[in-house]
């Protein structure tokens, strides 16, 4: 929801936005937040005042227009800011709660070490990154317990017990919309609609492209759903042509360990 300026360019009103700060620095972050709760305190004065103007005979439409007086840094004396747990982020959360803390201290005249504003985690970022750990350590719990039988495996073939590379591996090979040029995702539509149909199938999460840390937990469903299909149709393209991915997988996907 935003308002169009004199200048006619549209300024979002809603605090629940995306900014976009100049650069990527801490510092220009933190001033965009700042900014931007100005703005938008400014914002909600002239869409009240342009709603009055329009509708002089509706008064209570004015009451459902949020009063721009709420909107007061000193309100944040005494919460909590979160942020993610990377450099960048902290540094941010750093910066912009010394930022506020200067405002609210000028406001208030009270000294800024004196105001009290908490800094934390995010927690759903947390967990991701808390779950990246837990894949890496059941890796090396596997590849210790199955050293013998990985020693006994081809190493051009790549396979792993993590769950992470078992991941991006059926997303290069099975994966619809993955595109990947040794892939095989198109074949795999196809077979299913004719050996399979009506056969509900959950999507191949797509993990290639980037380092996502929750994927191997998200990712494990659809793969554990879709085993025997995905085995099946595996199992007949290497009758017919031998794939370093393909049988990697099938290798990974069909032990009983």
């Amino acid at each position: 929801m935003g308002l169009l300026t004199q200048d006619n360019k549209f300024k979002a009103i809603c605090i629940d936005l995306a900014l976009i700060s100049k650069n990527g620095t801490a510092p220009e972050q933190s001033r965009s937040v700042l900014t931007a709760l100005r703005d938008c305190k400014i914002l909600l004065q002239e869409w009240r005042t342009t709603t009055s103007s329009m509708f002089p005979d509706k008064p209570e439409l004015i009451d459902l227009i949020p009063d721009p007086s709420l909107i007061d840094i000193t309100r944040m004396a005494g919460t909590m800011i979160e942020h993610d747990s990377c450099n960048t982020a902290r540094a941010f959360g750093s910066i912009l709660c010394d930022s506020i803390k200067e405002e609210i201290a000028a406001k208030t005249n009270q000294a800024p070490e004196n105001i009290e504003l908490l800094e934390g985690d995010c927690h759903n970022h947390l967990r991701n990154v808390w779950f990246e750990h837990v894949d890496a350590d059941f890796g090396s719990l596997l590849e210790d317990h199955l050293k013998a039988d990985l020693g006994l495996i081809l190493s051009h073939l790549r396979v792993s017990c993590r769950l992470s590379e078992l991941l991006i591996q059926a997303n290069k090979e099975w994966n619809f919309t993955s595109n990947y040029a040794k892939g095989h995702g198109d074949q795999r539509e196809d077979y299913m609609k004719r050996y399979h149909p009506g056969r509900y199938r959950l999507p191949i999460i797509r993990v290639a492209g980037g380092n996502r840390q929750d994927s191997s937990f998200e990712g494990a469903l659809p793969l554990y759903d879709g085993l025997d299909e995905l085995l099946e149709f595996t199992n007949e393209c290497l009758q017919s042509k031998e794939n370093t991915l393909q049988r990697c997988l099938l290798i990974s996907l069909s032990s009983v360990e």
